[in-house]
């Protein structure tokens, strides 16, 4: 019912000239940001590979927690983490294409550049994704609908990278929670049931998982440390 409200549309389009088809140049405009949202993506994978290559990993977490625990890192750690932007600037790691990748990507389209907007209709009141992009003097906007206030866990001001600015909906951290009780569950039952060779095989599989899962945390963690470090000391990559 309420779909017409939210479906893409340009919102509002200045200095377009009128030979110009709305639609059309819409639907041109929305190729290119899924493009650059393609491009981008590129970019944060083959700079993640770069870090699993170039980093100590244990010394990595230790920085990365810290300055998660405190927002301040030493003259010596700064000079760690500036090390490492030389060392992915070396890499052809472009500063302005990873900032870029760093920001949240839209939960609807996966494109950037956007805000969120407040609809209030019927009473209730419903969140989208605002995008604005501009073609010289002309300016095109859309919305992506995200869904009702209230149905979404806010994530810190800066997200980690590939994380939607909305954060969660309690649709799938329910969903999640399910995966984790069901996770522990066969654990239980492997503990109670298996003999100790499967249990071993189990304990593993287990731990190659968690080894695999804090490395991509802590590797998400730099890149946003990268990013405040780009930004606040100046440091460039080009």
């Amino acid at each position: 019912m309420l779909r017409g409200y939210f479906t893409p549309k340009i919102l509002g389009v200045d200095g377009l000239a009128e030979k110009a088809n709305p639609a059309e140049l819409r639907e041109e405009v929305k190729r290119e940001v899924l493009e650059e949202a393609e491009r981008l993506d590129a970019v944060l994978k083959t700079t993640k590979s770069k870090l699993i290559e170039l980093v100590d990993f244990n010394r990595l977490k230790e920085i990365v927690e810290k300055y998660e625990a405190t927002k301040t890192l030493s003259e010596s750690e700064l000079r760690e983490v500036t090390g490492l932007i030389e060392k992915l600037r070396s890499e052809g790691i472009q500063s302005d294409l990873l900032l870029k990748a760093l920001e949240p990507r839209c939960p609807r389209c996966g494109g950037r550049r956007f805000y969120i907007e407040e609809l209030r209709i019927h009473g209730r009141v419903y969140l989208c994704a605002v995008h604005e992009v501009y073609r010289g003097k002309t300016r095109i906007r859309w919305r992506c609908y995200l869904g009702p206030k209230g149905e979404y866990e806010y994530v810190k001001r800066v997200a980690y990278p590939g994380v939607p600015l909305s954060g969660l909906r309690i649709e799938e951290s329910k969903e999640l929670e399910r995966y984790i009780n069901t996770l522990e569950g066969l654990v239980s039952e492997v503990s109670k049931r298996a003999n100790p060779s499967i249990k071993l095989r189990v304990a593993e599989s287990l731990k190659k998982a968690a080894m695999r899962l804090e490395r991509e945390a802590v590797i998400d963690k730099t890149l946003i440390l990268i990013k405040e470090v780009i930004r606040e000391a100046g440091v460039c990559l080009n």
